[in-house]
């Protein structure tokens, strides 16, 4: 027997597709966020069922919203059930129909990848059934709809400056959230180096997805010139352009207990380089000596952890973008 079914909520209701409790069972993916690949929308399930769901994974009581996001629509279980067996599911998805049959399809096709977010009745709570779901444990935080579009913006990638309650990420305990970065050296190639600290992240460099734990390293052919970009979750961007054999030289490192970002400037050339700096309301020029390095320290705390700057020196760029996640 599940050990979901024999919690006391479930039995004050009709029992949670077997399904269901099979799929809960299962050892969730240590990537964090970026395992999670789509977000079901699930209006005014049964009230029984309901209450069997709020005992058993994360309840936010205190979600004061509607799901009022934009969602690829399906007017049925069937049409849905089918895209969930091809694989073929959108990102963010609202379906109309038995919630139950929902839950069942996602559970036999597509539980390790989705997170469902289902209401209830009237002032009935929200709750998170997802791998990842704080089990039993209700959201003391209040939560609406603009926690959950911060929450989507975290998992698409997009930055989200507008005001919020609070994010809805809580209600999922990915635990250590990730930290990437990129770094890159040219002189016969291109040594690109991927890092991140935390939960795995998934990269993309112009499009191809990288998976990074901890750090990866990629050797790019470079003729006489470079230009790439390397992207990833909650607004993550670095722009890289240079020349063969150049003297500049940028690194970057992340604290999150200060929400600081470190850029070290370097010249392994044997005159000076100036680079010029613009972000965050700034404008300036630092000048560094032949074999020198200088470190800025970029203080992001002001700005909740979101930074944007660029580095130029001649025909060497490079762009950082991103958020300092909380260390």
């Amino acid at each position: 027997m599940s050990p979901l079914s024999r919690n006391p909520a479930v039995v004050a209701g009709p029992p949670l597709p077997a399904s269901v409790c099979r799929a809960a069972e299962r050892e969730p993916g240590r990537g964090g966020l970026a395992e999670l690949r789509h977000v079901v929308l699930l209006d005014r399930a049964d009230p029984a069922l309901h209450r069997s769901l709020a005992g058993c994974f994360t309840r936010c009581d205190t979600y004061r919203g509607t799901l009022d996001v934009k969602a690829h629509r399906y007017a049925d279980v069937a049409t849905f059930a089918g895209h969930a067996a091809a694989g073929s599911l959108p990102a963010v998805a609202r379906v109309a129909g038995d919630a139950g049959e929902v839950l069942d399809a996602v559970a036999r096709a597509a539980w390790d990848r989705t997170a469902c977010l289902v209401t209830g009745e009237g002032r009935a709570p929200l709750v998170v059934v997802s791998p990842w779901s704080r089990r039993q444990q209700p959201a003391k935080q209040v939560f609406d709809d603009s926690s959950l579009h911060r929450f989507l913006h975290r998992w698409l990638g997009v930055p989200h400056e507008g005001p919020t309650t609070s994010d809805l990420t809580w209600a999922f305990g990915f635990g250590q959230p990730y930290q990437p970065d990129a770094g890159a050296r040219a002189s016969e190639h291109v040594r690109l180096h991927l890092r991140n600290s935390g939960a795995r992240v998934r990269l993309h460099l112009d499009g191809e997805p990288h998976d990074v734990s901890t750090s990866t390293e990629l050797v790019l052919p470079l003729e006489i010139a470079y230009r790439f970009a390397v992207t990833g979750p909650n607004g993550f961007r670095r722009e890289f352009a240079g020349t063969r054999n150049e003297p500049q030289v940028v690194e970057s490192s992340v604290s999150g207990r200060g929400k600081v970002l470190t850029v070290t400037l370097g010249n392994s050339g044997d005159t000076d380089v100036v680079y010029e700096v613009a972000g965050d309301g700034r404008r300036f020029r630092m000048s560094v000596r032949p074999g020198g390095r200088r470190v800025l320290p970029w203080m992001t705390a002001y700005r909740h952890g979101w930074y944007d700057l660029a580095i130029s020196s001649g025909p060497f760029h490079r762009t950082l973008t991103g958020h300092v996640e909380s260390g």
